[in-house]
Formats: structure tokens, sequence, C-alpha cells
């Protein structure tokens, strides 16, 4: 990878940022994994064409989002169990795992056509029955959360393709050749009840994030619903607000 190529001098966004960008992105895509040790400054200058100064802010600033780790006299290391994931950028719960190192999985609880309520057809802009699909999503068979995903009817199928299967965008792509777009997404923190830590093995009472997110095709049209809950020991997002 020539990441020098991916440093646009041009661009209004400072360097530190794009440096700060592709170090996450290597990350992402499974270049740095979990437990890596990242080139040192020396060799991130000649990669990138920065200055020390440039990647050293680059990276202090990962280390304090917990996304690498300095230990003294060995290094800066990815530490895999703390990748925030930026609000702006719609990715898959598989996607999410890949990036922090861990490999994805799927337990199928239930899937099948079901009718639910009027705010979630109105915001999926179709009518019941709908095709609901409940798993149970795990990184390293360690289970992170649940997803109640709602879709419209004319994307059911089979548990044949659910089971196992990982990212349902994916799925959704190849079977039916839809492609998520944008999304709107909603977060909210909580306490684990009684279905929730029984599903998440915590305890009752422990903290949990609750996210409900509709993601859109290039048209603006929905293509699904998703109630999430997750540990909150074991995700995390991150988003850069800026004043105007």
């Amino acid at each position: 990878m020539k990441t020098a190529e991916f440093i646009d001098r041009r661009n209004p966004v400072p360097l530190h940022e794009q440096c700060k960008t592709i170090l996450l992105e290597q990350i992402r895509s499974g270049e740095f994994q979990r437990g890596d040790r990242i080139p040192p400054e020396r060799r991130l200058e000649e990669m990138y064409g920065l200055s020390r100064t440039t990647i050293r802010q680059a990276v202090s600033e990962l280390v304090q989002r917990g996304v690498l780790q300095r230990i003294q006299g060995k290094g800066t290391f990815v530490t895999g169990s703390a990748v925030p994931f930026d609000l702006h950028q719609l990715t898959s719960f598989t996607e999410d795992m890949r990036a922090r190192g861990f490999t994805p999985s799927a337990k199928l609880v239930s899937a099948g056509l079901v009718d639910t309520d009027d705010r979630k057809l109105d915001l999926l802009r179709t009518e019941n029955p709908v095709f609901e699909v409940h798993r149970l999503r795990y990184g390293d068979d360690r289970i992170m959360g649940f997803h109640r995903a709602f879709l419209p009817r004319r994307f059911a199928l089979p548990n044949a393709d659910l089971e196992g299967a990982g990212s349902l965008y994916e799925l959704l792509a190849r079977r039916f050749h839809v492609e998520p777009f944008a999304s709107d997404e909603m977060l909210e923190g909580g306490i684990a009840t009684e279905h929730e830590a029984a599903a998440l093995e915590i305890p009752i009472g422990a903290a949990v994030l609750r996210v409900e997110r509709l993601t859109f095709d290039h048209s603006d049209t929905p293509l699904e619903l998703v109630d999430m809950c997750y540990r909150a020991d074991e995700y995390k997002y991150f988003v850069r607000l800026t004043r105007h």
C-alpha cells in the first residue's frame, strides 16, 4: 500500500487528521490487527510523507481515543477492544467486528413474517406483515449484542440463508441487488432488563447501549429498521463536532 498517495496536501483537512483517518482505515481493513505493533514514527514518516510532529499528533490522538496503546520500551499497539466507530460512517456489525480484529458470527433466534406497530410501518413505508429477523451477534465467540431487524416483506429470506450469515447488508445485496446508502440512527443508554441480561450474559441492571437504525438505499427507500442492544463494556461510538 503506497500510503503517501492518500495524503492530499491540497485538501483543507489538516494533515494529522488525514493521517489519523488512514491509520483508522488500516485498522478497520485488518491491515493492522488487534495486538499488532504499528510501525515506529520514523517508518510512518516515510510511509505517509509527513513530518515527525504530524505523525506524533495523529498517533497521540488515537492513543487518547483508546484505539492505540503505547507500551514503554516496546512500541505502540492496536488495542482491538476499543476501536470507536464514527457515527458519520455506515457500517454493518460484521464490518465493525472485523475492524476490531474479531471474527464476527451470528446465531439465528427466529425469522418470519409478523405484524408490527404503526410506527415501524410508517418508518419502513410498508404494510403488515413485515419480515422480522432476530439474531444474537458475536465477536470471537463472545456475545456482543442482539439485533431485531424489520424489513418490508419483499425482502423475506429462508432460514437457510440466514443461518450463520454475516452481514445482512451483504445478504440483501446478493439476493435482491440493493445496497445500503444512508441511515438514521438513535442511541440510548440504559440498564439491562431480565431478558437483555440473559441474552447478553450480563447482570440484570448492567449498562447497555440501545441503538435504533433505519437504513435507506440510494433512492431514499427504507430497507431495514433494526433495534440493537449491545453490552456497554464492548461498544463505544465516536463523533467529531465542529462549531460553525
